[in-house]
């Protein structure tokens, strides 16, 4: 499965969660059912701009309908003072690897504050 095709899939688990029809999907961005139920069953390519709008139509962001494997982990850390900040960007639906991160800096606060710099 491609990275359009899991999107497409994401897109209706939404949809479906919130309790709405493709109809509806269909209605608010402008389309016809046939080309909504294109963009869902992956047979077209989501452009940047339409799957803004389908976030917009489902009051989620963005980065929310991209597979996880798209998505790549960045931390950021600085150590001044002695004290650790970190900035994480994730994908939102991993909350194991967000709170492993959250031990994680913890921890290097805790070693941290016991340093002498």
């Amino acid at each position: 499965m491609d990275i359009n095709q899991l999107c497409a899939l994401r897109i209706k688990e939404i949809r479906t969660e919130m309790g709405l029809t493709c109809q509806a999907m269909a209605d608010d961005l402008g389309l016809t059912i046939g080309s909504y139920s294109a963009i869902e069953n992956g047979k077209v390519k989501i452009t940047i701009d339409r799957l803004q709008q389908i976030a917009k139509v489902l009051q989620k962001p963005m980065i929310i309908f991209l597979p996880s494997s798209a998505l790549s982990y960045t931390f950021n850390v600085s150590h001044c003072d002695n004290a650790i900040t970190a900035a994480t960007y994730n994908n939102y639906q991993n909350k194991e690897m967000s709170d492993a991160v959250h031990q994680a800096l913890q921890l290097m606060q805790m070693v941290a504050s016991k340093m002498k710099v």
